[in-house]
């Protein structure tokens, strides 16, 4: 067992060693730096414990929302 987890550290920090700031492990190409979807969130909905905002151009929508509280009440409010 301790032989085991000599291994799975050493793999671990060569792992980290081996990576690149820029880049995950694995990747070698070019990331891209432009936003996927550029447009202004407009507020759509506010409830007591959240509010929502929405993004749309043509058929794509997205729909941000921010809850806080308890879990009974995010769930709640984002429902």
């Amino acid at each position: 067992m301790r032989i085991l987890k000599t291994l799975m550290a050493t793999a671990a920090i060569a792992g980290f060693a081996s990576c690149n700031d820029n880049a995950p492990l694995g990747c070698n190409g070019v990331s891209n730096q432009n936003p996927v979807l550029d447009l202004p969130a407009v507020p759509y909905k506010t409830v007591a414990n959240g509010q929502s905002w929405i993004m749309q151009q043509d058929t794509n929508v997205v729909y941000i929302a921010r809850v806080k509280g308890t879990a009974y009440e995010m769930g709640y409010a984002y429902g």
